[in-house]
């Protein structure tokens, strides 16, 4: 009855830290943040809702997540399933994340590491030096990648302004002439491809 009681407790936790664990450990926190840039640049926040960006980051991340998700399940199903890892403590549970542990070393910038390390006094492979410096990294990366997403959309905010000032139209808003310019021009640079195509093969 205990170790069934344990493997529920068990069972309960793993789901609560899920929300945690996709923000914190996976690809969801730079794709999320790189198209709500794209999202901001055009303008767009009323045909794009926020619920939209943040389905589409998740859908994104499963599937630059799936191998490792499947490679942390096949471990986790080695190991014995929830009914063993209810007792497999701190050890059992980090030897089951390996392959999680490996995806984030891998694109984890080496010198935030030693800055994490030193910062709170503790060795490069501690798993919490490990999350904090992967989730760095790709702050770091996303903010990049949002700097550059939104400079041409300013920069067509501009050009429609001056436009609009110069055939004397200041009455028109400048966002609503510069919404559905904005977005044919990602589309004709095939914005998709170069964006996405950009971040997922970075995961690759």
């Amino acid at each position: 009855m205990g170790g069934e009681i344990d493997a529920g407790l068990g069972a309960w936790v793993a789901l609560a830290a899920l929300p945690l664990l996709l923000a914190a450990c996976t690809a969801f926190t730079k794709l999320t943040i790189v198209l709500s840039a794209l999202r901001v640049g055009m303008g767009a926040q009323v045909i794009l809702p926020g619920g939209i960006v943040m389905a589409f980051a998740f859908v994104l991340t499963v599937l630059v997540m799936g191998p490792t998700g499947a490679a942390v399940y096949d471990a986790f199903v080695d190991a014995g399933g929830i009914a063993a890892m209810g007792n497999a403590g701190v050890e059992g549970w980090l030897s089951v994340t390996q392959p999680l542990q490996d995806f984030m070393r891998l694109h984890t910038h080496p010198g935030e590491l030693d800055f994490v390390a030193e910062l709170g006094g503790l060795p490069a492979t501690d798993p919490r030096v490990l999350v904090s410096a992967f989730m760095i990294s790709e702050l770091s990366e996303a903010l990049v990648i949002a700097v550059l997403l939104i400079l041409p959309f300013v920069l067509v905010d501009f050009i429609v302004a001056q436009l609009l000032s110069l055939l004397d139209l200041e009455g028109l808003p400048p966002k609503v002439v510069a919404l559905p310019a904005k977005i044919l021009l990602f589309l004709l640079a095939g914005g998709w491809d170069l964006i996405l195509g950009g971040v997922l093969e970075s995961y690759a």
